[in-house]
């Protein structure tokens, strides 16, 4: 099946601005599609299975649902996480003696050098906020033909 032009595109800018990872995890999961739960398969004796016990059954998503869930993807991967990690700021902040002020939480590479490329202020969640209107913005911008303008 064929991939979506405008998540293509998406995945592209990702992949341009140094989200490669990010970008071959979006196409991968659309790839891999949905998760079907429930009973479906039949086993040898002619009976339903639980496929809960058994694998992972998935579907393909239709291409028109192609760039709602890279939008979802998207939000799940980075705005709910960055909401996660300002939440934590803030419960570790109520955890120290220090009077309850947010405590910032920095991530360290293999070689022990700091991951935050981004200055910013324990707790505070306005990129989340940003990068969600972003993403709310984005099925705006196509066209009746679903191409981006």
């Amino acid at each position: 099946m064929a991939t979506d032009p405008d998540v293509l595109q998406l995945a592209a800018l990702l992949d341009g601005e140094g989200y490669g990872a990010l970008a071959g995890e979006l196409l991968t999961e659309l790839n891999l599609g949905r998760e079907v739960e429930g009973f479906v398969d039949r086993g040898s004796d002619g009976r339903p299975q639980d496929l809960r016990e058994t694998e992972i059954k998935r579907e393909p998503y239709p291409e028109d649902e192609h760039f709602a869930f890279a939008i979802s993807f998207l939000r799940d991967r980075l705005v709910t996480s960055a909401r996660m990690l300002a939440e934590a700021e803030r419960i570790a902040g109520t955890l120290e003696k220090a009077g309850g002020a947010p405590v910032l939480i920095t991530f360290a590479d293999e070689e022990g050098e700091g991951g935050d490329h981004v200055t910013r202020v324990a707790g505070d969640e306005h990129l989340a906020v940003k990068l969600e209107a972003l993403l709310d913005r984005l099925p705006s911008l196509r066209d009746t033909s679903g191409q981006t303008t």
